[in-house]
């Protein structure tokens, strides 16, 4: 229950980064939305669905969230961190997926963007505003996981 409700507390926390003002719907640009499951959202005028991790480096992964802020936090803290050394901290079976996890990471850094969406078009000011929230809620979840 607590794995569950940290997960969801993570997907709100990327919807609010990608959509500061609100969804905003990119096929009619309408605000209505509808959540049709945990990862897609539905607009509520023109019925398009857009899945919440789609058009970030997290597009087409099936890792949980909660894997990728850790790796986030990780390769924030240590820019020299290696494959093997982020895979240990993981706790990730494959060599493979941290390295893919660390190529993705690192490349959306040097875009400037915010490190998890990985969208180097978005507004320095709202890229500044994601990187606070960002940094906000892992400090959240650090205290929450020590008990403080």
């Amino acid at each position: 229950m607590a794995r569950e409700s940290t997960e969801q507390a993570r997907q709100h926390v990327l919807m609010r980064l990608r959509w500061p003002n609100g969804f905003r719907c990119p096929q009619c640009g309408s605000g209505g939305a509808l959540n049709v499951d945990r990862q897609m959202i539905q607009c509520s005028r023109c019925a398009t669905q857009t899945y919440l991790r789609a058009g970030t480096i997290m597009g087409g992964s099936h890792l949980p969230l909660e894997t990728w802020f850790r790796a986030a936090r990780i390769v924030k803290k240590s820019r020299d961190v290696s494959a093997t050394q982020l895979q240990r901290h993981l706790g990730l079976s494959r060599w493979e997926t941290a390295a893919i996890l660390l190529k993705k990471l690192r490349a959306s850094s040097r875009s400037r963007a915010n490190i998890l969406l990985g969208h180097p078009r978005m507004k320095p000011g709202v890229n500044a505003l994601a990187h606070a929230i960002t940094a906000a809620v892992v400090r959240a979840l650090e205290r929450r996981k020590r008990g403080a």
